[in-house]
């Protein structure tokens, strides 16, 4: 097989992957999402996972939305730039309920910019959220507590 032949199976594999996972999330009535960003050796990059429940099996599904190699230095516009592209490429920024992220700061500066895209370009029955790790974690030690 030649690398050409090789070539166009993957994309033409990557592209069928992709529309079914569209359909899938299509199909979940609510979806999550957690991301970061992150430098290494001189690159930075962001990542974002999306998680939902299957309505046709009732099964928590998760999969990578893609991870993505920032050319310039991540800021929070910069990364809101970035996810917001990925939940469109998707077409799943109407869907996403929360986001879960750590707190650095550029993170906490592109979801106000994201949260205000949001609610100058959506209806009010689509909005997004943002817990941070540390939040969330003192939630689930709260929870801890409450089971002993």
């Amino acid at each position: 097989m030649s690398h050409r032949t090789l070539g166009r199976r993957i994309s033409q594999l990557y592209t069928e992957e992709k529309q079914q996972l569209i359909a899938d999330m299509e199909s979940a009535k609510w979806l999550y999402a957690t991301a970061d960003a992150w430098s290494s050796h001189k690159r930075a990059f962001m990542g974002v996972t999306v998680h939902f429940v299957d309505p046709v099996d009732f099964q928590m599904r998760s999969t990578v939305l893609g991870v993505r190699r920032f050319k310039h230095v991540h800021t929070g516009e910069a990364i809101a730039k970035m996810l917001l592209s990925m939940l469109n490429e998707f077409s799943i920024r109407s869907k996403v309920q929360n986001i879960v992220t750590d707190n650095a700061a550029n993170m906490s500066k592109a979801f106000t910019i994201a949260v205000a895209a949001a609610e100058e370009n959506e209806t009010a029955s689509s909005t997004v959220s943002v817990v941070d790790l540390e939040e969330a974690s003192s939630m689930s030690a709260d929870d801890d507590d409450d089971n002993e």
